[in-house]
């Protein structure tokens, strides 16, 4: 009896769902949108509960940050626009529980061969760009673009794409993980690839998370594992080296010797987002409402370039399009996870889905100092499928950890 008034109640609830996202669309199309996808992220939280796949803390920080995601839309001057934006990082949340729930360990390596093998196709596509000549030229500077399913238009969206994987595949080839050779290789191979197409993309903001990123997991095994510290420090060593020894060394020359365009502006973004925090320091202005206020109330005419689309720091944007509360939100979701695997690492040293986390996080904590990459919703689908399946990894180790302490 009770398993048939439990199965009426999801019924209930999933028809209740769909009139609820019927009628918001005959209403206003723009929102079915959003609340279909939260009422499918709200499912998978209920799910992910029960199965028990996640750490409840995690499901509180992304229920948190989306409250408070909601909340501005409410109060946004452009509510459809913000209510798209908000859509984005619910499929965010998606993509992350959507792994958790249908993809097992026993899929997890054939999906990083896959991506490995991805990855080195489109770098080695790059670089066939480079050297044959076909480079994009912007502000001054060679870089290797290519375009991957229509992201690829832009540096720091190119080196954020090759970030995504940097940590997942370097893990893998330093870490003794079990792994065969041929598999440790193409780990390595993509890994070592990527870098350097991120030294030769000349993004500085990239070159400082990543940088800011190994010196963390320098110091996090020091102590424990010598031998892999001293890998991580020949990949610094060589890291800074090929940034001193490549075409794309004028960008670290102009930002040590003189001031240009690009950060003069980026100066008066940062300086912009605090005049709109102060001036808007509970709710905001509203989600993709930088451009717009910027444009019209706070546009600096001493700087060249004007069309900016977001302060270029995800925390101060955050601070002027959502308040204190949605920069809160955001600071608490990232360092919740960084919490949560950062704890799990430490209890076991080789647990390296937890360190591929941590990692992960690590960047886009330093990445969002610089850029606002939690807005390029193509990447952050991948990035937060590959914390998925890392999740995946992670919890496979410790399940397995406990069924051998069970034996003895």
């Amino acid at each position: 009896m009770r398993l048939l008034n439990e199965k009426a109640n999801r019924d209930f609830m999933f028809s209740g769902g769909v009139a609820i996202v019927a009628l918001i669309y005959l209403a206003a199309p723009q929102y079915a949108f959003l609340v279909g996808e939260m009422l499918i992220f709200l499912l998978f939280a209920m799910w992910v509960k029960r199965a028990e796949v996640a750490d409840s803390r995690l499901l509180m920080a992304n229920k948190i940050f989306m409250g408070v995601m909601i909340a501005s839309v409410l109060f946004s001057a452009t509510p459809f626009v913000s209510a798209h934006i908000a859509a984005n990082f619910f499929s965010y949340f998606l993509a992350f529980y959507s792994v958790l729930l249908f993809v097992t360990f026993r899929h997890y390596h054939i999906f990083l061969t896959v991506l490995a093998v991805t990855v080195l196709t489109i770098d080695g596509y790059a670089l066939a760009q480079y050297y044959s000549g076909q480079v994009v030229s912007w502000d001054g500077t060679s870089y290797v673009l290519t375009r991957l399913i229509g992201t690829m238009d832009h540096p720091i969206i190119f080196s954020g794409y090759l970030l995504n994987f940097i940590c997942l595949f370097m893990v893998q080839g330093i870490c003794p993980s079990g792994l065969r050779k041929r598999q440790r290789v193409l780990y390595s191979l993509a890994a070592a690839v990527s870098a350097v197409l991120l030294i030769m993309s000349g993004t500085r903001g990239g070159w400082l998370a990543f940088l800011g990123m190994m010196v963390f997991w320098l110091l996090l095994d020091l102590r424990c594992h010598r031998r892999r510290a001293a890998a991580i420090l020949i990949v610094i060593i060589l890291f800074v080296g090929g940034i001193n020894y490549t075409p794309s060394d004028n960008r670290l020359t102009v930002l040590m010797n003189k001031p240009e365009v690009g950060d003069a502006g980026r100066m008066d973004m940062w300086l912009a987002a605090g005049k709109m925090f102060l001036d808007h320091p509970i709710y905001g202005i509203g989600l993709y409402q930088y451009s717009k206020f910027y444009t019209e109330q706070y546009r600096n005419p001493t700087v060249e370039y004007q069309n900016w689309q977001n302060a270029h720091n995800d925390y101060l944007n955050f601070l002027a399009e959502t308040g204190l509360q949605g920069a809160a939100a955001y600071i608490l979701l990232l360092g919740t996870i960084f919490s949560v695997y950062y704890r799990k690492y430490i209890l076991n040293r080789d647990n390296t889905g937890a360190l591929t986390i941590v990692l992960m996080i690590v960047f886009l904590a330093l990445e969002s100092l610089t850029y606002c990459y939690f807005t390029i919703p193509n990447n952050m689908r991948i990035y937060f499928m590959i914390i998925g399946l890392c999740a995946v990894a992670e919890r496979q180790f410790r399940l397995t950890n406990l069924h051998n302490e069970a034996k003895r």
